[in-house]
């Protein structure tokens, strides 16, 4: 086995009404603006979306927001990096693998790569 070092700082804020905190923690990472994704109605209908906005707003967070993702979205929620177009195609594991058995290391932007955009080619 090789010697690796693994950093991840994560926190974890846990408890009731703690995402009223979601405006300073924000703000404690240095974030610029937020993306809130979320999947169905709940957390609309329980009102836990409009608190959390509500905080960010307090402390001047400007936010987005992607609702109805799905676990393992479907490839409709993405899009291309250069050009926005969400015509995209998945790169298969047959086609990554008969790039590398062609061209070898030349192959890397594809094989570490998941995603072709089939309007500008780019891949991502």
């Amino acid at each position: 086995m090789n010697n690796f070092i693994f950093y991840s700082p994560t926190e974890f804020v846990f408890g009731r009404d703690t995402e009223a905190q979601t405006g300073a923690l924000v703000q404690k990472y240095g974030a610029r603006k937020v993306m809130i994704v979320y999947g169905g109605g709940s957390v609309i209908r329980s009102g836990l979306l409009a608190r959390v906005e509500k905080s960010l707003q307090e402390v001047g967070i400007p936010y987005c927001m992607l609702g109805g993702v799905q676990p393992n979205p479907i490839d409709t929620k993405v899009y291309c990096p250069c050009c926005g177009s969400t015509d995209v195609s998945v790169i298969s594991g047959a086609s990554k693998a008969v790039s590398v058995a062609l061209w070898g290391v030349f192959a890397a932007n594809k094989v570490m790569s998941k995603y072709k955009c089939n309007h500008c080619g780019h891949k991502f």
